[in-house]
């Protein structure tokens, strides 16, 4: 009897551990996980770089194709994502949009 009591103890357990899992990965994370608006991220990446030379590589002189010590500045900042409470305000729900139509017309 204590072997059916354990299983049944250690499949329940199992269950209710599966049931917190899943509220915390689709409930909890994703409001932890988003900053807030007005958060500035941007930063900036100086220093040098070693880069392959477009010119020297058409002319066909690979001996000089790799240049070092170029020097390289990024900025670099988050994309801002509209969340469904700031686009929806007063509207009931979250409306999806529709892409941008391709100008082309190729998919």
């Amino acid at each position: 009897m204590s072997a059916r009591r354990s299983s049944i103890v250690l499949i329940t357990l199992t269950v209710v551990l599966a049931a917190l899992a899943a509220v915390v990965r689709f409930v909890v994370a994703p409001g932890l996980t988003e900053l807030p608006g007005d958060t500035d991220l941007t930063v900036r990446y100086a220093g040098r770089a070693t880069m392959l030379d477009d010119e020297a590589l058409r002319s066909g002189d690979t001996a000089h194709a790799v240049r070092s010590g170029i020097p390289v500045t990024v900025d670099r900042s988050p994309a801002r994502r509209r969340t469904p409470s700031t686009e929806s305000a007063g509207r009931g729900r979250h409306r999806r949009t529709r892409p941008p139509s391709n100008p082309r017309g190729a998919r």
